[in-house]
C-alpha cells in the first residue's frame, strides 16, 4: 500500500499469477480497511521497470469452492454445474454448458442493500449474458477470462447468467451488504 510517502508491503501478503493475461497477478493480502489502495509492481530481474496503479477491493463472495450449487440458493435449470477444470481463481467454477440451440440459466434473487456492483470473472466459449429482473445488462464472448461489474440498484432483482454455449463464472462479489434470498 502507498501513503502518500512511504510503500507499506501487505504483511504476510503474496501475488499469485492468474489466469487473466500475460502481465496479470491476483494480490492476496490479509484484511485491509479501506477499499480503495495503490500497488506497486516490482517486476523480477531483468524485466521492464516497475509500476503503479490504483485499485479497488474486490471482496470475492462466491467462488463455488464448496464443489456444489448449494452454498447458495441458485435456481438451476439444469445446465449449471460446479467443475474443477481450469478455474480462474481456486479449485473450482460454475460451468453452463448450453449449446444445441439452448441456452441454460443459473439465477439468483438478490436484496440489494445499496446500489453498487455485480463483479465476476468469466470465460465463454460463445455469449455469456447476464439478466437483472429479466433486462439484458452484459453479453461478452471472450474466450478467455475476463472480469466484469454490471451496475445494480438498491431493492430485490433476480439476476440471471445465461450460457448459449460451455460458459465458466467465478469469483462472484456482491455490493455490501447484500443478501440472498431464499
Amino acid at each position: 500500500t502507498d501513503d502518500g510517502a512511504n510503500w507499506v508491503p501487505f504483511a504476510n501478503g503474496t501475488g499469485v499469477v492468474n489466469k487473466a493475461g500475460r502481465n496479470s497477478a491476483t494480490v492476496v493480502a490479509p484484511a485491509v480497511t479501506s477499499s480503495r489502495f495503490r500497488v506497486r509492481v516490482v517486476p523480477a530481474s531483468g524485466a521492464p521497470s516497475a509500476s503503479t496503479g490504483n485499485f479497488e477491493i474486490w471482496e470475492e463472495n462466491e467462488g463455488f469452492e464448496s464443489g456444489g450449487l448449494s452454498t447458495w440458493p441458485w435456481i438451476n435449470d439444469g445446465g449449471w454445474q460446479v467443475a474443477s477444470n481450469g478455474p480462474y481463481r481456486g479449485g473450482a467454477s460454475a460451468k453452463g454448458v448450453g449449446g444445441g440451440g439452448s441456452t441454460r440459466k443459473l439465477s439468483l434473487m438478490l436484496n440489494v442493500a445499496s446500489s453498487g456492483y455485480i463483479r465476476f470473472v468469466h470465460n465463454s466459449y460463445s455469449w455469456l449474458l447476464v439478466y437483472i429482473d429479466g433486462v439484458e445488462v452484459y453479453r461478452d464472448a471472450s474466450n478467455m477470462w475476463r472480469p466484469a461489474a454490471v451496475p445494480i440498484s438498491a431493492g430485490v432483482h433476480r439476476i440471471d447468467f445465461r450460457a448459449d454455449d460451455t460458459t465458466y463464472l467465478d469469483c462472484l462479489s456482491l455490493p455490501v451488504g447484500s443478501g440472498v434470498l431464499l
